[in-house]
Protein backbone atom coordinates (compact mmCIF):
# COMPACT_ATOMS: atom_id res chain seq x y z
CA UNK A 1 0.00 0.00 0.00
CA UNK A 2 1.08 3.51 -0.65
CA UNK A 3 1.10 6.59 1.51
CA UNK A 4 -1.91 8.87 1.55
CA UNK A 5 -2.43 9.90 -2.08
CA UNK A 6 -5.20 12.47 -1.70
CA UNK A 7 -3.01 15.19 -3.22
CA UNK A 8 -2.90 13.17 -6.47
CA UNK A 9 -6.67 12.76 -6.60
CA UNK A 10 -6.52 9.41 -4.83
CA UNK A 11 -8.38 8.71 -1.60
CA UNK A 12 -6.07 6.44 0.41
CA UNK A 13 -6.69 7.04 4.12
CA UNK A 14 -10.04 8.83 3.62
CA UNK A 15 -13.56 7.80 4.55
CA UNK A 16 -16.31 6.96 2.11
CA UNK A 17 -19.88 7.25 3.30
CA UNK A 18 -22.63 5.75 1.20
CA UNK A 19 -25.18 8.22 -0.05
CA UNK A 20 -28.85 7.74 0.90
CA UNK A 21 -29.33 6.55 -2.71
CA UNK A 22 -27.73 3.24 -1.69
CA UNK A 23 -30.45 2.49 0.87
CA UNK A 24 -31.56 -0.69 -0.91
CA UNK A 25 -28.22 -2.46 -1.21
CA UNK A 26 -25.56 -3.97 1.04
CA UNK A 27 -23.78 -0.61 1.32
CA UNK A 28 -26.75 1.04 3.05
CA UNK A 29 -25.29 3.56 5.55
CA UNK A 30 -21.81 2.09 5.08
CA UNK A 31 -18.68 3.83 6.34
CA UNK A 32 -15.54 2.64 4.53
CA UNK A 33 -11.89 3.44 5.11
CA UNK A 34 -9.98 3.48 1.81
CA UNK A 35 -6.82 1.46 2.45
CA UNK A 36 -5.36 1.77 -1.05
CA UNK A 37 -6.27 3.82 -4.11
CA UNK A 38 -4.25 4.39 -7.24
CA UNK A 39 -4.67 4.33 -11.02
CA UNK A 40 -5.38 0.57 -11.01
CA UNK A 41 -8.30 0.74 -8.56
CA UNK A 42 -9.14 0.94 -4.88
CA UNK A 43 -9.55 -1.26 -1.82
CA UNK A 44 -11.28 -0.46 1.46
CA UNK A 45 -12.80 -1.91 4.63
CA UNK A 46 -16.35 -1.38 5.85
CA UNK A 47 -16.12 -0.05 9.41
CA UNK A 48 -19.68 -0.36 10.67
CA UNK A 49 -21.09 -3.77 9.77
CA UNK A 50 -20.64 -6.73 12.13
CA UNK A 51 -19.99 -10.21 10.78
CA UNK A 52 -23.05 -11.75 12.49
CA UNK A 53 -22.03 -12.30 16.13
CA UNK A 54 -18.60 -13.77 15.50
CA UNK A 55 -15.91 -12.83 18.04
CA UNK A 56 -12.14 -13.15 17.95
CA UNK A 57 -12.12 -16.21 20.23
CA UNK A 58 -14.68 -17.94 18.01
CA UNK A 59 -12.62 -17.08 14.93
CA UNK A 60 -9.46 -18.45 16.57
CA UNK A 61 -11.31 -21.70 17.36
CA UNK A 62 -12.50 -21.94 13.75
CA UNK A 63 -8.92 -21.71 12.49
CA UNK A 64 -7.80 -24.16 15.19
CA UNK A 65 -5.86 -21.58 17.18
CA UNK A 66 -7.93 -21.63 20.37
CA UNK A 67 -7.04 -18.86 22.76
CA UNK A 68 -6.33 -20.24 26.24
CA UNK A 69 -5.54 -16.93 27.91
CA UNK A 70 -8.14 -16.36 30.64
CA UNK A 71 -7.69 -12.55 30.46
CA UNK A 72 -8.13 -12.41 26.73
CA UNK A 73 -9.43 -9.55 24.62
CA UNK A 74 -12.43 -10.80 22.60
CA UNK A 75 -13.57 -8.14 20.11
CA UNK A 76 -16.35 -8.71 17.60
CA UNK A 77 -15.49 -9.32 13.96
CA UNK A 78 -16.62 -6.88 11.26
CA UNK A 79 -17.73 -7.53 7.69
CA UNK A 80 -15.01 -5.71 5.76
CA UNK A 81 -16.77 -6.26 2.45
CA UNK A 82 -18.00 -8.84 -0.04
CA UNK A 83 -14.62 -9.57 -1.68
CA UNK A 84 -12.39 -12.38 -0.27
CA UNK A 85 -14.66 -12.96 2.73
CA UNK A 86 -12.39 -15.74 3.98
CA UNK A 87 -9.44 -13.30 4.27
CA UNK A 88 -8.92 -11.45 7.53
CA UNK A 89 -7.79 -7.81 7.63
CA UNK A 90 -6.72 -6.19 10.87
CA UNK A 91 -7.00 -2.42 10.61
CA UNK A 92 -5.01 -0.83 13.42
CA UNK A 93 -3.16 2.21 14.66
CA UNK A 94 0.52 2.71 13.91
CA UNK A 95 1.69 1.58 17.40
CA UNK A 96 2.03 -1.97 16.03
CA UNK A 97 4.01 -3.20 13.06
CA UNK A 98 5.11 -6.55 11.65
CA UNK A 99 7.20 -7.23 8.58
CA UNK A 100 3.96 -7.87 6.66
CA UNK A 101 2.18 -4.73 7.94
CA UNK A 102 1.14 -2.26 5.24
CA UNK A 103 1.03 1.43 6.03
CA UNK A 104 -2.09 3.32 4.93
CA UNK A 105 -1.10 6.76 6.25
CA UNK A 106 0.23 8.40 9.43
CA UNK A 107 -2.80 7.14 11.41
CA UNK A 108 -3.53 3.64 10.14
CA UNK A 109 -1.88 0.35 9.23
CA UNK A 110 -3.34 -2.95 8.08
CA UNK A 111 -1.97 -6.42 8.82
CA UNK A 112 -3.25 -9.74 7.47
CA UNK A 113 -1.25 -12.30 9.48
CA UNK A 114 -2.66 -14.85 11.93
CA UNK A 115 0.09 -13.86 14.39
CA UNK A 116 -1.56 -10.49 15.08
CA UNK A 117 -4.85 -12.19 16.02
CA UNK A 118 -3.20 -14.13 18.86
CA UNK A 119 -1.48 -10.95 20.06
CA UNK A 120 -4.77 -9.02 20.07
CA UNK A 121 -6.47 -11.83 22.00
CA UNK A 122 -3.70 -11.65 24.62
CA UNK A 123 -3.75 -7.84 24.80
CA UNK A 124 -0.27 -7.65 23.24
CA UNK A 125 -1.28 -6.29 19.84
CA UNK A 126 -2.04 -2.76 18.66
CA UNK A 127 -3.71 -0.35 21.07
CA UNK A 128 -6.62 0.26 18.67
CA UNK A 129 -7.88 -2.14 15.99
CA UNK A 130 -10.77 -3.57 14.04
CA UNK A 131 -10.78 -7.12 12.71
CA UNK A 132 -12.64 -7.59 9.44
CA UNK A 133 -13.38 -10.47 7.10
CA UNK A 134 -13.37 -9.52 3.44
CA UNK A 135 -12.94 -6.14 1.81
CA UNK A 136 -14.49 -3.80 -0.74
CA UNK A 137 -12.79 -3.42 -4.10
CA UNK A 138 -13.12 -1.20 -7.15
CA UNK A 139 -11.53 -1.71 -10.55
CA UNK A 140 -9.71 1.00 -12.48
CA UNK A 141 -11.84 4.17 -12.57
CA UNK A 142 -14.87 2.50 -10.94
CA UNK A 143 -14.71 4.37 -7.63
CA UNK A 144 -14.21 7.68 -9.41
CA UNK A 145 -17.35 7.02 -11.49
CA UNK A 146 -19.37 6.06 -8.42
CA UNK A 147 -18.31 9.28 -6.68
CA UNK A 148 -19.18 11.28 -9.80
CA UNK A 149 -22.67 9.70 -9.68
CA UNK A 150 -23.03 10.73 -6.01
CA UNK A 151 -22.99 7.21 -4.59
CA UNK A 152 -20.28 8.14 -2.06
CA UNK A 153 -19.29 11.12 0.04
CA UNK A 154 -15.58 11.47 0.83
CA UNK A 155 -14.50 12.81 4.21
CA UNK A 156 -11.38 12.87 6.40
CA UNK A 157 -10.76 9.84 8.64
CA UNK A 158 -9.90 10.11 12.32
CA UNK A 159 -8.98 7.40 14.83
CA UNK A 160 -12.00 8.34 16.91
CA UNK A 161 -14.34 7.54 14.02
CA UNK A 162 -12.49 4.57 12.50
CA UNK A 163 -12.11 2.66 15.78
CA UNK A 164 -15.59 3.44 17.10
CA UNK A 165 -17.71 0.38 17.86
CA UNK A 166 -20.99 2.31 17.56
CA UNK A 167 -21.96 0.70 14.26
CA UNK A 168 -25.63 1.66 14.31
CA UNK A 169 -24.92 5.38 14.63
CA UNK A 170 -21.53 5.76 12.90
CA UNK A 171 -22.92 6.95 9.55
CA UNK A 172 -25.07 9.64 11.20
CA UNK A 173 -22.30 10.65 13.62
CA UNK A 174 -19.79 11.23 10.82
CA UNK A 175 -22.27 13.29 8.80
CA UNK A 176 -23.22 15.36 11.85
CA UNK A 177 -19.57 16.00 12.80
CA UNK A 178 -19.00 17.30 9.28
CA UNK A 179 -22.11 19.50 9.29
CA UNK A 180 -23.97 17.41 6.70
CA UNK A 181 -27.69 16.70 6.99
CA UNK A 182 -28.66 13.41 5.27
CA UNK A 183 -31.86 15.00 3.94
CA UNK A 184 -29.78 17.65 2.11
CA UNK A 185 -27.60 15.20 0.18
CA UNK A 186 -28.28 15.40 -3.57
CA UNK A 187 -28.83 12.24 -5.58
CA UNK A 188 -28.02 13.93 -8.85
CA UNK A 189 -24.76 14.75 -10.58
CA UNK A 190 -23.66 18.35 -10.45
CA UNK A 191 -23.28 20.39 -13.61
CA UNK A 192 -20.91 23.07 -12.32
Amino acid sequence: MKKNNTHNGYLTGRLLLSSPEQSNNMFNKSCILICAHDKSGAMGLILNKYETKLTLNELLMQIEMANTDADSNNPRIYMGGPVNIEQGFILHDTTYKEKETANINELFNVTTTINILQKIARNKGPKQCKIALGHVGWSKGQLEQEIKHNLWLTLPATKEVVFSNKCDTMWYTILNKNGIMPSKISYHEGLA
